[in-house]
């Protein structure tokens, strides 16, 4: 199988090409298959860093307003925090919003699917993804030297939740990046994972010890609804990725 990922002059696009997947189906780039773990698909594919525009990037310099969880600093140097968060706006989408967006992160529909925007919850706010390749992403800036030319140096672990509203069950994907700081620089695939839910929050998680390269990274995550079942509703929350040493999983929130 190959994934294309594609970074479109107007907006991120992910685009990603795949048969159906198992239930939590984890694929990963070669060289950064965590122990346990088949390697199913995948390949380093580049994105083309022509046509990379400043979405994200735009985002990321915008002040941010949004408060670490608790016991979980964002990371802010290369080595010296052993466990942290990388600095996504918004993971919980709980913060300052307008109608037609959702603070820190770039949405697009799909071609029979409107934008995703801001749901709720009698609990909280959600990204609410309407059909099938309904489309959020958002990135950060890693700190300066935390990947390494010699070899990895941190594990990340990429955690969310989600859940279906509705009769059927929605399928969702999503996908690590890596790329250089700077617009037109290439975007390189790290790893995704599919997942199956229904009714029930369900929680999804992998983890990849990153590329190596470049020393100044931006970290991309794509979360890429990939179901037809539109009589139901695709939730998503509380979006994060967390740093460790190489070779180590964070523990349970």
């Amino acid at each position: 199988m190959k994934k294309k990922l594609l970074l479109c002059s107007a907006l991120l696009t992910l685009t990603c090409q795949a048969g159906a997947a198992a239930q939590a189906q984890v694929t990963m780039a070669p060289g950064h298959v965590p122990a346990g773990m088949s390697l199913a698909r995948g390949g380093v594919v580049p994105i083309s860093g022509a046509l990379i525009n400043g979405s994200i990037l735009g985002l990321i310099k915008q002040p941010r307003r949004d408060a670490a969880p608790s016991g979980m600093p964002v990371c802010e140097d290369a080595g010296k925090q052993t466990l942290c968060r990388v600095g996504l706006g918004n993971g919980d989408f709980e913060h300052p919003h307008d109608p037609k967006a959702i603070a820190g992160w770039v949405l697009k529909a799909g071609e029979y699917s409107p934008h995703p925007y801001l749901g709720s919850t009698p609990d909280s706010r959600v990204l609410a993804m309407p059909g099938r390749d309904a489309l959020a992403a958002s990135g950060a800036l890693l700190p300066q030297a935390s990947t390494s030319a010699a070899s990895a140096v941190h594990t990340y672990t990429v955690r969310l939740r989600a859940r279906g509203s509705g009769p059927m069950p929605a399928n969702v994907e999503t996908t690590l990046m890596l790329g250089g700081s700077k617009e037109g620089d290439a975007i390189h695939y790290l790893a995704s994972a599919d997942e199956t839910v229904g009714w029930d929050w369900k929680d999804i998680e992998f983890k990849v010890e990153t590329a190596v390269e470049p020393s100044e990274a931006l970290m991309l995550i794509g979360i890429e609804r990939k179901d037809n079942n539109t009589p139901t509703m695709l939730w998503v929350d509380d979006v994060r990725i967390i740093r460790t040493p190489a070779g180590v999983t964070p523990d349970a929130d």
